[in-house]
C-alpha cells in the first residue's frame, strides 16, 4: 500500500501580442513518495521538483 500525499504544482505567466514568458514548478515542496510499490520487492519513486520557464515569440 502507498500513502497518500500531497503534490504542489505551480505556474504564473505574462501575455502580450507578441510573446508570452510562463515560470513553472512541479512538486514545489520535494515530497519524495512512491508513486509503485510491488509488494516490498520493488518500488519507483516520484519526480523530484523541476522547475522550468518557457518563452514564445509569435512574429
Amino acid at each position: 500500500m502507498i500513502d497518500s500525499r500531497v503534490i504542489v504544482n505551480a505556474q504564473a505567466g505574462y501575455r502580450t501580442e507578441d510573446w508570452d514568458i510562463n515560470a513553472f514548478a512541479e512538486n514545489l515542496l520535494d515530497e519524495r513518495c512512491f508513486v509503485y510499490n510491488d509488494n516490498d520487492v520493488a518500488a519507483t519513486l516520484g519526480k523530484r521538483r523541476t522547475l522550468g520557464l518557457n518563452v514564445k515569440f509569435n512574429f
